[in-house]
């Protein structure tokens, strides 16, 4: 077992246990003192697959969970490939992983931009996880306003290849760009409904809804 090769500060993780909290009242800095230069080895013990995948009824198998969230906290740039990498292998129904995947990435900010959005475009990558990581996007625009833009933007470009993409994961970028408020994507939007290529049922909406909840009609 990988236990005994982190020490203090980050080793203190290795007893923390389950926590069901909101995870972000925690605040891990002040707590454990972390500091940057615990990044590398908070890192180590974030995407230790071995500890993860051990006994969850253990007080160790809860470490990484605990580093992935000091981590954001930290808004550690250099774990965001570590990080997205280590969610990738993981299982598509791990509530963990998905939940937490949210708010990481929320808190690092744009800096994480560039790498999900990398990660949306490749068709090579889980639908699921390419939907969780569209939410991040989401995430990092309602916790930075200053951002929303950028990711409106990036929904959208991905939306504008609805063609050759499937109508769920379609209807999961309307229902995002919806959420976003994201009025100057109602064209993409609309030729992708009058394509038939939208899941109302992803979406949450038809193309009238749509309208109405962008203003566009009462």
């Amino acid at each position: 077992m990988s236990v005994s090769t982190y020490s203090p500060p980050v080793s203190n993780l290795l007893t923390c246990g389950k926590s069901r909290a909101i995870w972000d009242s925690i605040n891990y800095l002040q707590e454990f003192g972390f500091k940057e230069e615990h990044t590398p080895e908070l890192i180590r013990i974030a995407t230790d697959k071995e500890l993860y995948s051990s006994n969850p009824e253990t007080l160790e198998r809860w470490a990484p969970v605990h580093a992935w969230r000091a981590l954001a906290q930290l808004c550690a740039t250099e774990a965001i490939e570590p990080l997205i990498d280590f969610f990738n292998e993981g299982e598509t129904d791990d509530d963990w992983i998905n939940g937490d995947l949210l708010g990481v990435f929320s808190l690092i900010g744009a800096s994480a931009i560039p790498a999900l959005k990398e990660y949306l475009g490749n068709r090579s990558n889980d639908f699921v996880r390419r939907i969780n990581v569209a939410g991040c996007l989401v995430g990092i625009a309602e916790k930075h306003p200053e951002l929303k833009y950028k990711c409106v933007d990036i929904l959208t470009e991905q939306l504008e290849l609805f063609q050759t993409q499937v109508p769920r994961f379609n209807g999961t970028l309307v229902r995002y760009l919806i959420e976003l408020g994201a009025v100057n994507s109602v064209s993409v939007i609309e030729k992708a409904f009058a394509a038939s290529k939208v899941d109302v049922n992803y979406a949450g909406a038809d193309w009238f809804e749509t309208q109405v909840y962008l203003r566009f009609k009462e």
